[in-house]
């Protein structure tokens, strides 16, 4: 989780970055208990609106290796926040 979100931090450098500790529900909360969510807002880097998970990589980790998922817009909106919480971690 850390590296993740340092990696984003510097990624988006300039600009600013909201961390959501989205609710799983018990059962995917167990499995993914540091998921959370990365809001990153219009900047330097880009004009769009980035939505970011860290914390899914430990469901599929190999070897310290898994996966994130990036969703961009162009606006902020609650529901994109819920749709990449969806998406991200897979049911258990």
């Amino acid at each position: 989780m850390e590296a993740t979100e340092a990696h984003v931090r510097a990624f988006f450098a300039g600009h600013d970055v909201e961390i959501v500790d989205y609710d799983l529900g018990f059962g995917r909360r167990r499995a993914l208990p540091d998921f959370r969510i990365m809001v990153v807002g219009p900047g330097p880097r880009s004009s769009a609106w980035a939505y970011v998970t860290a914390g899914c990589w430990s469901a599929v980790n190999q070897d310290g290796h898994g996966i994130e998922f990036v969703m961009a817009s162009k606006r902020r909106e609650a529901a994109l926040i819920d749709l990449v919480a969806m998406v991200g971690p897979a049911p258990f």
